[in-house]
């Protein structure tokens, strides 16, 4: 299908990130009321140094070819503005996915060296591992490394977890109608997850951040096998993972690990799953 047979939204990079972004609005607008006052702030920081980061890495030379998920050409014009879009939508994710009450310093250190990590691996458009998990994985480990004690979340209730989740899940199904993210790999995610929280064994804080990560991040078909199978192998990956860490009482920011690994398998898995043609006379 050419760009100009798609509906509006899918036209164009910046119009993909654009519908993103107003998809998020609601679902945080839901966070900073219900439970994080301070996550507006924290965002402003984060988006601050995002663009920074940005803007200074833009010199850097453009991968060759840019491109977009599978094969879709981006064009040279639209590298800065999206990598800037892509950059605070990322913010907005860690910001989310930060614990409230927290410094904010590790975050924005772990959200710089995840984009120079991205430019070195290629860019926002193909680089293997969403940046928000990166840069939660490595602020974790730096807050821990500083402090000697591991990052703790908040006590919320269940019925105000429940709203802010609800919100986040919102925007992913959003993001699903429209065609800009994929089905199938938070359904495999969601399915271990809600195994622990019929178990009892599942915090309030911990459900948010598992509707965060399946919504916006493990959705993102950026990231993701090519083939509908592996996608699904991914996600519930991700999800097995993330259901033993919070088994064991790990916090919910530990989400990030699992999800990273199997991210890190996808090159893998979607070689395994990829149909082999018969070449055969």
């Amino acid at each position: 299908m050419s760009p100009s047979n798609l509906p509006f939204w899918r036209r164009s990079v910046i119009a993909r990130f654009a519908c993103i972004a107003v998809a998020m609005l609601p679902a945080i607008a839901l966070h900073t009321w219900k439970f994080d006052p301070g996550l507006p702030v924290r965002f402003a920081w984060l988006a601050a140094f995002g663009a920074g980061m940005t803007l200074l890495i833009s010199a850097w030379p453009p991968p060759s070819p840019a491109r977009l998920g599978h094969g879709q050409p981006v064009r040279r014009r639209d590298l800065l503005p999206s990598s800037l879009l892509a950059a605070l939508t990322g913010a907005a994710l860690l910001a989310s996915l930060w614990p409230a009450g927290d410094p904010t310093w590790p975050s924005v250190a772990g959200w710089t060296l995840a984009l120079a990590v991205q430019r070195a691996l290629g860019g926002w458009a193909v680089n293997p591992f969403p940046p928000e998990l990166m840069a939660l994985a490595v602020a974790v480990a730096l807050a821990r490394f500083v402090s000697g004690s591991d990052v703790a979340p908040p006590l919320v209730s269940l019925f105000d977890a429940g709203i802010v989740a609800s919100g986040w899940i919102a925007a992913g199904v959003l993001l699903v109608l429209l065609r800009l993210r994929t089905w199938r790999a938070p359904l495999a995610f969601f399915l271990p997850v809600l195994l622990v929280c019929f178990q009892g064994g599942i915090a309030a804080t911990s459900f948010v951040t598992a509707a965060i990560v399946a919504s916006l991040v493990v959705a993102d078909t950026r990231h993701l096998p090519a083939t509908r199978s592996g996608q699904i192998a991914v996600g519930a990956l991700a999800g097995l993972g993330t259901a033993l860490l919070w088994f064991s009482d790990a916090p919910p920011v530990a989400i990030a690990c699992p999800c990273l690994l199997a991210f890190a398998l996808s090159p893998w898995i979607e070689r395994v799953t990829t149909p082999r043609l018969d070449l055969s006379p």
